[in-house]
């Protein structure tokens, strides 16, 4: 389910297969992981060039300062020519740190072979490699509780290296019992992790940031979970799926880590809540806020059972008798469940639940949703920069059609176009979103931000339905998508920057040599022109999108380099930083708007104030309880 956070949002899709006429159903969940952002070479141009054309030659990591027209955006360039390597995995320390982290790899059916690590300690100005000899690093993963603790994971030789400097020094290799492909860690303890291993569905807890591991489970699936501060009364506890060693059937277990004085580990078993619940189906435990969530398989349909605040599991309820055979997390914040529901006549509906999860009603019929068999999505988005607000698209008898809710799904309404001549019923904005791009090629981009208030980017067309054919235009609300304004003309890949005071753009998929720039949030843009072409792959920024700074990454059209990443820094288009009197208030919905029983009032800088908010800015956002409506309560 889609959930807020800081750092970069990871979708973990957990899909289901259906074999025969068996159900065999996982629990999809969306999540937010604390790692970082991936990036394959050749994501821009992937619709148009083959990627076998591209060439690269291995040498040195190449700095320089690229010329651009614009003399007030700076602008830097690093060029790195690791052979082979088309996937770049980038994390932002953030807080008060100019540390960026860049991992390239060449990944060959998903085995890292070889790999590069470099840091920058300037916000990408320049970057030195800090590979470890005779390494080849996978991934790496952030203490959330610390930015400045990181484990690198070298898989193929299984083995970590630690930092708890940001890099400035690596211990290690230390080897682990495991394939260290998937770490989490403690919610709220530094150097606490778990450390799991697909291949041997064994699952490990260590206690000094990685550097020694026990074994705490054999016979575990991927599905775990750390406590849930708040809910769950012991720090140490974990929620996990194993399987019975004779049976091999699914069960949940949960259980407290316990250090002996022998330095060995137990987990004693929390049996209030595992005991009567029996077998489950493989892959769809989910714990989310106060709730945890299972799946129990007949030969025909899939059962969703539910524990509200730890109390025992009961089974879930959903209106209108249809057989249901896939579930879709998507939310379990203000103590309701949001749920998209696949049905075996393929339709795909959303339900809403009471404050227990038990008890479903319909919030909105025929969203559109594909079935690879081993992959499924639905279109459904949430608008991280205004509670409440949901982006969906819909079948209906002639077409597709975009519908917003403004309340968690209480209430739906197709969008208010651009264009005052394109007038509701008849004729709204709709946006592209995944089926677009996995049917029809179509990138799909809706960008939002928990720190750009009210600010939504989406890419479309106003017409009746929602038109795959003709060309697409992008499209900005400042409002929360109650009225939306054209931005630019085509398809573009956005980033927002100082919480909303700045916007950068740049078309996928074609070499260029300009990337655009506003300071009014989409009202006029500005080019920076490079002084060589690019293909750009992607285009990203610290995730709490609180500086001017931003990064490209792409590659040359002559093929003669691998990657290359952009620092860009727009604080020069400014004229200073913002003061009291460039501010406005803000209020989703309008000055005496209720919003799942809360008015909130933001603070944002006005659209053409010449300023930017700066790193150390925060948003002033006042919340008061309103009076309830009939549409608030539950019926």
């Amino acid at each position: 389910m889609a959930l807020q956070g800081h750092l970069w949002i990871a979708v973990s899709v957990f899909v289901f297969v259906v074999i025969f006429s068996s159900v065999t159903a996982k629990i999809k969940y969306r999540d937010d992981i604390y790692e970082p952002r991936v990036v394959s070479l050749g994501d821009g141009d992937k619709l148009e060039h083959e990627l076998n054309r591209i060439r690269r030659e291995s040498s040195k990591n190449n700095r320089g300062k690229m010329g651009v027209s614009d003399s007030h955006v700076e602008v830097h360039v690093n060029t790195f020519k690791n052979k082979n390597h088309k996937q770049a995995v980038v994390h932002w320390s953030g807080s008060d740190s100019n540390a960026i982290f860049l991992l390239t790899r060449e990944v060959i059916d998903g085995v890292v072979n070889s790999s590069s690590l470099y840091r920058s300690l300037n916000y990408g100005v320049t970057f030195d490699e800090i590979t470890p000899q005779n390494s080849v690093i996978s991934s790496f993963f952030v203490d959330p509780n610390n930015y400045t603790k990181l484990i690198f994971a070298d898989r193929k030789n299984r083995a970590v290296y630690v930092t708890d400097d940001e890099g400035k020094t690596l211990s290690g290799p230390h080897h682990t019992q495991f394939n260290p492909q998937r770490l989490v860690f403690n919610p709220i303890l530094e150097n606490v992790l778990l450390g799991y291993s697909y291949t041997q569905e064994q699952l490990f807890v260590s206690r000094d940031l990685g550097k020694t591991w026990k074994k705490l489970q054999d016979g575990a699936d991927s599905r775990f979970f750390w406590f849930i501060p708040g809910v769950d009364t012991n720090n140490m506890t974990v929620h996990m799926e194993i399987a019975d060693p004779v049976t091999g059937q699914m069960h949940y277990k949960a259980c407290i880590i316990e250090w002996t004085e022998s330095d060995n580990v137990h987990c004693s078993p929390l049996t209030d809540l595992s005991s009567a619940l029996g077998t489950i189906a493989v892959e769809s435990l989910v714990v989310q806020n106060e709730y945890i969530f299972v799946q129990k398989n007949t030969q025909r349909s899939a059962e969703m059972y539910v524990s509200y605040r730890r109390q025992p599991f009961k089974k879930a309820y959903f209106p209108q008798g249809l057989e249901s055979v896939e579930f879709e997390l998507y939310d379990t914040d203000e103590h309701q469940v949001f749920v998209a529901v696949r049905h075996w006549t393929d339709v795909l509906n959303l339900y809403l639940s009471d404050i227990t999860g038990q008890y479903f009603v319909l919030s909105l019929e025929n969203v559109v949703t594909m079935d690879f068999g081993t992959f499924s999505f639905s279109d459904l988005i949430e608008i991280k920069s205004t509670p409440g607000v949901f982006l969906s698209n819909v079948r209906t008898t002639y077409g597709i059609v975009t519908m917003v809710t403004y309340d968690k799904g209480g209430n739906w309404s197709r969008l208010a176009a651009a264009d005052p001549k394109c007038r509701l019923p008849d004729c709204s904005l709709n946006l592209h979103m995944m089926y677009s791009s996995f049917k029809y090629s179509i990138p799909q981009g809706i960008f939002s931000k928990k720190n750009a208030p009210g600010i939504i980017i989406g890419l479309g067309n106003e017409d009746g339905y929602l038109n795959m054919q003709s060309k697409s235009n992008s499209y900005i609300s400042r409002d929360g998508g109650h009225t939306w304004t054209k931005l630019l003309n085509g398809n573009y890949q956005f980033n927002i920057l100082d919480q909303g005071g700045a916007l950068m753009a740049v078309q996928p998929g074609v070499y260029t040599r300009h990337i655009q720039y506003s300071t009014d949030v989409g009202g006029t843009w500005k080019p920076v022109t490079l002084n060589v072409s690019l293909m750009i792959d992607g285009l990203l920024n610290e995730p709490g999108i609180t500086t001017l700074v931003s990064s490209a990454y792409g590659h040359h059209q002559t093929g003669d380099y691998g990657w290359v990443v952009i620092q860009f820094n727009l604080t020069g288009a400014f004229s200073g930083k913002c003061t009291d009197k460039n501010y406005e208030h803000w209020s989703p919905g309008g000055e005496h708007a209720c919003t799942l029983g809360e008015r909130a009032v933001y603070q944002r800088r006005k659209q053409n104030a010449d300023c930017y908010n700066g790193q150390d800015y925060e948003r002033p956002i006042n919340s008061s309880v309103c009076t309830c409506t009939v549409e608030d309560f539950e019926w």
